[in-house]
C-alpha cells in the first residue's frame, strides 16, 4: 500500500487454492485416468448416431420387414433419428450430456415404440434398452440404473405381450428376466465405478491440497470434514493424545463446524472409557445396528485383524453402548498414529449402515494422511526454528542500531531539561519530548524482548503487536487507531505475521496519503476466511476521494491466495477490504 495506482491497472485474475490433508500408514495408489464429462458426452452422442443409423440401415436391408410394418412406422423411425441427431449436436455444443436423466426416459419411450412396430418380443431393437441402462448406471449410479432397468423390463413386457401371440408369453418373460438380471449387474458395476472414482478423487485431494501455512490443526479439520462428507456421516469424532501423556483431546466435526475439547486425564473416567478402552486396540472397527429392533441379531460389531488379514467378531456390547453415546445407527473407526501421538477417528451416521469396504477405505485414507501431516509438522518446526533464529538476529540488530541511539537521545533530552530553568519558554516542550522519548524506549525494549521469544506470532503476540503499533502511531503521529478484534483468532504463526504486515502497511498508507486523524481496523474470523477491514475518513470538503489501488498490499494478499477490494462508504469513508481464505 506504499504505492498507489489507478484501479484499471490492478492485477487481474485472482485464484484461490483450497487446501486439504490426510491421516495413518501410506498405501500407494496409482490413480487411473477416467474420461472427462466432455469425453463421455461425446462418446454417448456418437453412439446415439450409430444406433439411429443402424435402425435405418436395418429396415432398408430387410424389405420383408418394411412390408409388415404399419404405415406410420417411418414417422417413428424419422423421429427417433432426429432425436438422436439433436442430442448429438447439443452434446458437442454444450460439452456435457444434455437433458440429464430426462434423455434416458425419452430414449425408453422411443425404444418401446420401435419394439412395438417391429414385432414385439422378436424385435431386433430389444437390445437398445441396454444402452439406456449402461449410460444411466455409469453416470448416475445404482439407484437410477435400477429404476431404468425395472422400467425397461416392464415396458418391454407390456409392449411385447400386446404385439405377439399368447403362445409366446414365455419367451417374453424370459427376455424380460434376462433384461432384469443383466441390468441389475450393470447398475451395480456402474455404482462401483462411480464409487471408485470418488475414492480416488478423495485420496488425491487429501494428498495434494495441504498447505503448511495454515497449520496442522486446520489441516486435520479440513481433512476430517471432507472425509465426513464422503461417508455421509452425521458427525466425525477424533480422540488423540501425545504418547505418555494422560490427557486426551476430543475433536468433533459436524454440520455446525469443528470443536476441540480436553477430556479428563483419568483414562478410566466415564467420558473416555467408551471411546478409548472398549474397542480392540490398533484395529479398525465396524458397528451397524439391527435392521429391526426386535431381532436379537442382524447388525454387526466386528474388527479387521491386520496381522492375519481377516475379520473377527467383537465380544460384548461395547459397540452398542458407543453408538448410544454418539446417538447414531452405525459407525466405523480406525486407529491413528501421527508423529508422537495416538488416537482414533470415528465416522458415525444416523441414517445409513456402513459396510466392511467402508472401514477398509477409511484405513486407506488414514494411510494417505499421516505422511502429509508429518511433512507439515516438519516444515512448521523448521520454519519456526528458522524464524526464531532470524528474530533473535533482528532483535540484536534492533537493540544495537535503534534502542541504543534512542537511549542516548533520552539521556540528552533529560540533561537539557535539567539545565533549562522553569521560566524557559522551551521548558514544557523539552519536558514533553523527554517523556515521549522515554515512552518510545520502553516500548522498543518491550518489543525487542518479545520479538526474540520462541512464541513467534502466536495469538497473544499477534494482538500485542497490533496494539503496540497503534500506540506508536497515536503517540508519534497523532492518529487514533481503533482496533476491533475477535476474542480468538486460531491461525498459524506465518499467517498471523502476514496479517500484521498487511495492517501496518494499511495504517502507513493512511498516514502518508491522507490527512485523517483517526482510523479503524476490524478483524473477523471464521472457519473459512480471515477478513481485514482498514477504514479511514475522507475530508468531504475536498470532494469524492480519488480512486487508488494499493499495489503492495494487493501483491501480498494475492500471494496468500486472498482477494482485495476498495469500497467508498458513507459518510465519506474509504475501506480496504482484504479476504484471506483459511
Amino acid at each position: 500500500m506504499s504505492r498507489t495506482q489507478d484501479p484499471a491497472a490492478r492485477p487481474r485474475g485472482t485464484h484461490v487454492a483450497n487446501q486439504v490433508v490426510t491421516f495413518m500408514k501410506p498405501a500407494s495408489i496409482a490413480a487411473d485416468t477416467y474420461p472427462s464429462d466432455e469425453d463421455s458426452a461425446s462418446i454417448v452422442g456418437t453412439v446415439r448416431l450409430v444406433l439411429a443409423a443402424s435402425t435405418i440401415i436395418t429396415v432398408l436391408m430387410d424389405p420383408a420387414m418394411v412390408q409388415k410394418m404399419p404405415a406410420f412406422t417411418w414417422v417413428i423411425f424419422s423421429g427417433f433419428t432426429l432425436h438422436n441427431v439433436a442430442l448429438y449436436l447439443l452434446a458437442h455444443v454444450r460439452r456435457h450430456a444434455p437433458l440429464g436423466t430426462l434423455s434416458t426416459w425419452i430414449d425408453l419411450a422411443w425404444y418401446t415404440l420401435l419394439v412395438f412396430v417391429t414385432g414385439g418380443q422378436a424385435s431386433l431393437f430389444f437390445m437398445f434398452y441396454f444402452f439406456s441402462i449402461l449410460t444411466t448406471a455409469f453416470r448416475f449410479g445404482f439407484d437410477e440404473g435400477a429404476r431404468v432397468t425395472l422400467a425397461s423390463a416392464v415396458l418391454f413386457s407390456l409392449t411385447a405381450h400386446s404385439a405377439t401371440a399368447s403362445s409366446e408369453v414365455l419367451q417374453v418373460l424370459l427376455r424380460a428376466a434376462f433384461l432384469l438380471a443383466l441390468g441389475y449387474m450393470i447398475a451395480r458395476w456402474g455404482e462401483a465405478n462411480l464409487v471408485q472414482k470418488r475414492r480416488l478423487a478423495l485420496l488425491r485431494d487429501v494428498s495434494r491440497l495441504s498447505n503448511p501455512r495454515f497449520g496442522v490443526e486446520h489441516t486435520i479439520n479440513d481433512v476430517l470434514q471432507r472425509v465426513r462428507h464422503f461417508f455421509q456421516a452425521s458427525s466425525c469424532v477424533m480422540v488423540s493424545r501425545r504418547l505418555r501423556s494422560p490427557r486426551w483431546a476430543l475433536r468433533v466435526i459436524n454440520d455446525a463446524g469443528a470443536s476441540v475439547a480436553d477430556l479428563p486425564a483419568d483414562d478410566n473416567s466415564d467420558a473416555t472409557a467408551p471411546l478409548l478402552m472398549s474397542l480392540p486396540p490398533g484395529m479398525p472397527v465396524l458397528y451397524t445396528s439391527t435392521a429391526l429392533p426386535w431381532l436379537p441379531r442382524g447388525g454387526a460389531f466386528c474388527y479387521y485383524d491386520l496381522e492375519h488379514d481377516q475379520w473377527r467378531e467383537c465380544e460384548g456390547d461395547a459397540g452398542e453402548r458407543l453408538a448410544e453415546m454418539l446417538e447414531v445407527r452405525s459407525f466405523i473407526s480406525t486407529p491413528l498414529s501421527i508423529q508422537n501421538s495416538e488416537g482414533r477417528a470415528f465416522m458415525a451416521s444416523v441414517q445409513m449402515n456402513y459396510s466392511r469396504a467402508d472401514v477398509l477405505f477409511l484405513c486407506q485414507i488414514a494411510g494417505q494422511v499421516v505422511p502429509v501431516l508429518e511433512n507439515i509438522y516438519l516444515l512448521d518446526r523448521l520454519a519456526s526454528e528458522a524464524a526464531l533464529r532470524e528474530r533473535r538476529k533482528i532483535s540484536r540488530d534492533l537493540h544495537d542500531s535503534t534502542v541504543q541511539p534512542y537511549i542516548g537521545l533520552s539521556h540528552t533530552l533529560t540533561a537539557l531539561r535539567a539545565k533549562a530553568a522553569p521560566d524557559n519558554p522551551l521548558f514544557d516542550e523539552l519536558d514533553t519530548l523527554a517523556l515521549m522519548t522515554a515512552e518510545v524506549v520502553r516500548d522498543l525494549r518491550h518489543y525487542v524482548g518479545g520479538f526474540a521469544k520462541e512464541s513467534g506470532f502466536s495469538e497473544p503476540l499477534f494482538y500485542s503487536a497490533l496494539r503496540h503499533h497503534a500506540r506508536q502511531v497515536r503517540l508519534i503521529y497523532g492518529i487514533d487507531i481503533a482496533l476491533e478484534m475477535p476474542v480468538r483468532v486460531d491461525i498459524g504463526d506465518r499467517l498471523a505475521a502476514a496479517a500484521v504486515h498487511l495492517i501496518t502497511e494499511g495504517i502507513s498508507n493512511i498516514r502518508k496519503h491522507t490527512a485523517a486523524r483517526q482510523a479503524w481496523v476490524r478483524l473477523r474470523y471464521d472457519q473459512e476466511s480471515l477478513n481485514i477491514e482498514i477504514e479511514n475518513p475522507n475530508d468531504a470538503s475536498d470532494g469524492p476521494a480519488p480512486a487508488f489501488y494499493p499495489v503492495s498490499i494487493s501483491e501480498r494478499t494475492l500471494s496468500l491466495g486472498g482477494t482485495i477490494r476498495i469500497e467508498q462508504r458513507n459518510p465519506a469513508r474509504t475501506v480496504v477490504c482484504i479476504d484471506i481464505p483459511i
